[in-house]
């Protein structure tokens, strides 16, 4: 049993036989904790799920009450939401990108320095936004909890531009890097481009079993492992068709190319005089869910409200839970970082 470096949380690899991707990080059961708190609390809670993909958290809960209470946040709050969560998936991505930086060049520090140049520049504007870097308390229940004028929005307008100009040069560097392989043969789920859609998938269709051996869950869409997360998307929206390991990496870097290219149509599009949150709703009884493309991938939220309007039921399914399976049939633990899975994230449900 060995020890996978460079990944985000603890797990281990077993070769012994079959090749199994083990998660050992301790189960810290965030859908128990949360019963009987109120989704103010609750949104700010699933974030610390993880340090990674935690607006992502935020916005799949915040969806899934806006469905139980029958609300829908304004234009300006759901494109702002939009943008927050492309910010994180940038984010996430280059911080995958340290990480792998090793696997694809033996000379990393210069995509290093431009990786931390353009995250410095994307971690500024979610501050400037949503209130911190990580774990941004502007993501509400109803929109954004944030007014915004035009001198916000300018100069994040202008650091965004300086970020994608890094990015840019990083982008060329990292794309002779890459081999392209044979087309993967597996099947793919993905609900969005740059959100997420309920609608998208049949809710259920999906299985969870655990996962022999560790502190993580599995998923299953019908009876398929499917793929997720920034391949999944390119393929199903996108014509995406670098194939091989490496293809998972190409799919990040054209995901962050996409995210920039959004980002400045939405910023375009938000009115500063017209509101971010919905106002005067109430917390009621109710089921709702929110699908979300977190940066690895389909993340879904299911909640159950009572009369009190306090959490009576919270259940949460995320990537990598899809893509373990996966990860083990690359063989190898470079196959595995490719994948980037978010252990803490798999790992967060109580063991029935």
């Amino acid at each position: 049993m060995k020890e996978v470096a460079r990944i985000g949380g603890e797990a281990k690899i077993i070769k012994d036989g079959n090749f199994l991707f083990i998660p050992t990080a301790p189960v810290r059961g965030f859908e128990k904790m949360v019963e009987g708190k109120s989704p103010i609390f609750v949104i700010e809670a699933v974030m610390r799920i993880c340090g990674i993909c935690h607006a992502a958290h935020a916005i799949a809960a915040c969806e899934a009450f806006e469905h139980a209470f029958g609300i829908y946040p304004p234009r300006n709050g759901l494109l702002m939401r939009e943008a927050i969560g492309l910010l994180n998936r940038i984010q996430s991505h280059l911080l995958h990108n340290i990480m792998i930086l090793p696997d694809l060049t033996k000379n990393t520090d210069d995509a290093l320095n431009l990786t931390l140049e353009t995250l410095e520049r994307i971690n500024k504007i979610i501050a400037d936004l949503a209130g911190a870097p990580t774990h941004p308390n502007k993501l509400v229940i109803g929109g954004i909890a944030k007014d915004i004028n035009e001198k916000i929005l300018d100069r994040n307008i202008e650091w965004l531009k300086e970020a994608e100009k890094i990015f840019n040069e990083l982008r060329e560097m990292e794309i002779n890097w890459l081999r392209k392989g044979e087309e993967t043969q597996q099947k793919y789920m993905a609900t969005h481009l740059f959100y997420g859609d309920r609608y998208a998938i049949d809710l259920d269709k999906i299985k969870i079993q655990p996962y022999e051996k560790s502190s993580a869950m599995i998923a299953m869409y019908g009876n398929d492992f499917v793929e997720v997360g920034p391949r999944a998307r390119l393929k199903i929206y996108r014509n995406f068709s670098f194939g091989g390991i490496y293809g998972l990496q190409m799919a990040r870097i054209e995901e962050i190319k996409l995210a920039f290219l959004r980002i400045k149509e939405i910023f375009e599009e938000i009115d500063v005089e017209e509101p971010l949150r919905t106002e005067g709703f109430f917390f009621r009884k109710g089921k709702g869910i929110g699908v979300y493309e977190a940066p690895r991938g389909t993340l879904i939220h299911k909640v159950v409200v009572n009369e009190e309007g306090r959490v009576e039921e919270y259940k949460i399914i995320v990537p990598t839970m899809f893509n373990i399976p996966l990860m083990n049939k690359t063989g190898d633990e470079l196959g595995v970082r490719m994948y980037d899975p978010c252990i803490p994230c798999a790992t967060h449900e109580m063991i029935k």
